[in-house]
């Protein structure tokens, strides 16, 4: 059957089948799909290198044994990260940058400041840790390194004039025949942008 023998439904159906938008969006439950079937492979032994790091004893595998648990991965995961977060990340210049030539001297130090002050401004020490010390134990990290822009909201006072109304719904006046007024406060809620920097973030293996 071609397309001049096909029902109109028959058609719409082949033309939402060629949607760009839908083979995108299977395209990337694909990659979820796959993604998700390898991590499962590896969450096993993670939980395994994590019991050892916590020094949990794997109940009813060996009753006989005594229950005392030599914490030694911890004692080496709590010794080495450290080192390797004050020596990447530690100090107040985490980022050198070198000019390539004479030209690009005053370049270079501005680039390094920025990333210095945008370092310190994410945090970047105590993320970057979180992640060593998976890497350590789970043999993998990963960060998501981003844009972030964050509000908190502010109330402000608004004074407004308003007339003064009687139980009726009439203004009420004065002795002179002009209407009473009064002070009314009203607030107004605004948002104020107090993070506009890039942002590291610490994922879990298993997110």
């Amino acid at each position: 059957m071609n397309r001049t023998d096909a029902t109109v439904e028959q058609v719409e159906i082949e033309s939402k089948e060629d949607d760009p938008l839908k083979k995108m969006l299977q395209c990337v439950l694909d990659d979820l799909s796959i993604a998700e079937q390898e991590r499962t492979k590896y969450e096993e032994e993670w939980d395994r290198f994590q019991n050892m790091y916590k020094c949990i004893l794997a109940t009813g595998k060996y009753p006989w044994r005594s229950k005392v648990y030599d914490p030694e991965a911890y004692s080496i995961v709590e010794t080495i990260t450290p080192r390797i977060t004050n020596t990447l990340l530690g100090g107040a210049e985490v980022f050198g940058i070198k000019p390539t030539g004479n030209e690009d001297v005053q370049k270079a130090e501005n680039t390094e400041r920025l990333l210095n002050y945008q370092s310190d401004r994410m945090n970047l020490y105590e993320h970057g840790g979180q992640g060593f010390n998976t890497s350590m134990v789970e043999g993998t990290g990963h960060w998501k390194f981003r844009w972030a822009k964050e509000f908190e909201p502010r109330y402000s006072e608004e004074p407004t004039l308003e007339p003064v109304m009687d139980e009726n719904g009439q203004m009420v006046l004065n002795e002179d025949g002009i209407p009473e007024s009064e002070v009314k406060v009203t607030y107004k809620k605004t948002f104020e942008c107090v993070y506009d920097n890039p942002k590291l973030d610490w994922v879990d293996n298993r997110d």
